[in-house]
């Protein structure tokens, strides 16, 4: 019992510490108290199945990894297209869908974006170890990195180096859909959401 709740415990942190994301910017995507997950990944308590249930959905993970041993070597997985979880920001700006599955030792990870006219991930740019490529699959998509603007349509693909700040914007009138593929993009979702939310608190 005690090594599996030490388990829990240290493989939600090493998932929130991967994904970039504050006790409180978890705490806002699980709807579970921040100090509650500071508790659980400290041992300080047992959570419940609801709360771990919760706190899996905010980090885009599957609750049965938890407790798989860490000898498991998971060579190949299978996403049903019903099966799998849409997220959306609070107030609709963007929604995020996980393409790719949580494999043994992965080495790249899968996005579909669909972001709503007139948004973006605001003035300060994105940055983090690796590349990325996006492919547009519907719409129009503004891209800047490095300072420089990128304009996409559909079926048009921009390559880069994600250390390089970047932000994404749709100024036209109608959603842009899109791929997102990196090496490294746990926390990409997540900080996106997090700018448009705090961005949405500066403006009231």
């Amino acid at each position: 019992m005690d090594h599996d709740v030490g388990r829990i415990a240290g493989r939600l942190r090493q998932w929130r510490e991967e994904a970039g994301l504050t006790l409180q910017s978890l705490a806002r995507r699980s709807d579970v108290a921040a100090s509650t997950i500071q508790k659980v990944e400290t041992r300080q308590m047992v959570p419940t199945i609801a709360v771990l249930l919760k706190i899996c959905r905010g980090l885009d993970r599957r609750p049965s990894e938890l407790l798989q041993e860490g000898t498991e070597a998971v060579e190949v997985v299978h996403l049903v297209a019903r099966e799998r979880q849409v997220n959306s920001s609070e107030l609709r700006k963007l929604s995020v869908e996980h393409l790719s599955a949580n494999l043994f030792d992965p080495m790249l990870d899968v996005w579909r974006v669909m972001l709503n006219p007139h948004n973006g991930t605001g003035n300060e740019g994105i940055a983090f170890d690796g590349e990325q490529c996006i492919i547009v699959e519907t719409g129009e998509l503004q891209v800047r990195v490095d300072g420089k603007d990128y304009d996409l349509h559909t079926a048009d693909t921009l390559h880069y180096k994600a250390h390089l700040p970047h932000t994404w914007s749709n100024w036209s009138d109608q959603p842009v859909r899109f791929l997102v593929i990196s090496n490294r993009s746990r926390g990409l979702p997540a900080s996106l959401r997090d700018e448009l939310a705090s961005s949405d608190d500066a403006s009231d």
